[in-house]
């Protein structure tokens, strides 16, 4: 998670993206890595003071994290 709070402090859609996996979901927003990419371009321009986030749950598989309930603050 501190990994991508630091993308999204450098607004690096492509490197964020890489971080979920091939069939990843945000919910409703996105699925799999290119509409994840898609989706966090929009913030390109934008410039993020702060980042962080928050989990109730995260499990670690192998290469594999499951988090839930992220709740992201500024």
């Amino acid at each position: 998670m501190e990994k991508y709070d630091a993308l999204i402090l450098k607004s690096d859609a492509p490197a964020n993206a890489q971080l979920f996996t091939p069939d990843g979901n945000l919910g409703d927003i996105a699925i799999g890595r290119d509409a994840f990419k898609k989706f966090l371009s929009f913030f390109n321009n934008i410039r993020v003071p702060s980042q962080s986030t928050t989990s109730t749950s995260i499990k670690i598989n192998g290469d594999t994290v499951f988090a839930k309930r992220i709740v992201f603050s500024k």
